[in-house]
């Protein structure tokens, strides 16, 4: 297949995207990997292997109506010279999914994150609820914890209606200029911020056995993990040496479960006071082995 990947322009996404880039022509595949403009700077996005190839859609509120048509058209152009038969972009590069989509391209997403879906035993994502314990992990705790996630969106969701000045509001007059429906395209109380799209069909750049029991769905396929090391400036000889030490630790303790334990770059509190409690944790078990990625 001849396949166009559009990344979201943040460092770690666009590790996994070179990495998928490499796995698809490994394959035998033709692939090519067109950037948006994003926050990073032509050095870093240079220190990444990658240059800026397409117009930027992106308009930051309160800066209205968005793209214009002249620039939306553009970019258009620039995706369908390709002629490719799969556009694969990042679940949160709205812009480019709905530019894609309304110029009538065949479109998958690919996403760094888990499911985000809303699933009938897995509490919303934002939630610290362990299924199957205690009443909020039952599946009426469960729903409850859905309306309840339903209801905190609500405020943000009647703003964007009433003052029409955020994304949400920038993104659905963009397809609606587009000739989408929105009503038929995206669904909005998820998991993903400001929406999902209802039937287009997605790669999880993650391992399915990281998933929460019952959380896969029809959409979602989970190809993972796409991890280029030589982009964040270790040697695979150095990502192996790592393997290998926690494989030998392992083998010395086999009654012991391994505990991988990963951080985002969202969390707004104390980082260190957070990784202290988490060793902590697991220091006090003699049943377990922890590590900590720390990226």
């Amino acid at each position: 297949m001849r396949i166009v990947v559009v990344p979201d322009p943040i460092p770690s996404k666009l590790i996994a995207s070179q990495s998928m880039v490499g796995r698809l022509r490994d394959e035998g595949h033709e692939v090519r990997l067109r950037v948006p403009p994003g926050g990073l700077g032509p050095e870093a996005l240079r220190s990444l292997g990658v240059t800026v190839e397409l117009d930027d859609l992106r308009v930051e509120p309160p800066h209205r109506p968005g793209p214009t048509d002249d620039t939306i058209r553009r970019c258009q152009d620039q995706l369908a010279s390709e002629q490719a038969d799969l556009y694969l972009i990042d679940v949160e590069a709205h812009e480019y999914v709905l530019a894609a989509l309304g110029a009538g391209l065949p479109v998958g997403l690919h996403s760094v994150l888990f499911n985000l879906w809303r699933r009938p035993r897995v509490p919303p994502v934002h939630h610290d609820v362990v299924p199957g314990r205690g009443w909020r992990g039952s599946r009426l705790g469960i729903e409850y914890g859905w309306a309840g996630y339903r209801v905190k969106r609500l405020p943000s969701i009647a703003r964007s209606i009433v003052r029409q000045d955020d994304r949400r509001h920038h993104l659905l007059a963009m397809a609606r200029r587009l000739g989408l429906r929105p009503r038929g395209l995206v669904i909005e109380y998820q998991g993903l911020i400001p929406f999902q799209y209802r039937t287009v069909p997605a790669l999880s750049l993650n391992l399915s056995e990281l998933e929460l029991p019952g959380a896969t769905h029809p959409l979602n396929r989970y190809v993972g993990p796409m991890l280029n090391v030589s982009g964040i400036g270790m040697q695979p000889a150095e990502a192996d040496a790592v393997v290998d030490e926690i494989d030998e630790f392992r083998r010395e303790h086999p009654d012991r479960r391994l505990v991988y334990v990963a951080f985002g770059t969202f969390y707004g509190g104390d980082d260190v006071a957070f990784w202290q409690r988490t060793v902590a944790a697991i220091a006090d078990r003699d049943d377990l082995i922890g590590v900590l990625g720390l990226g």
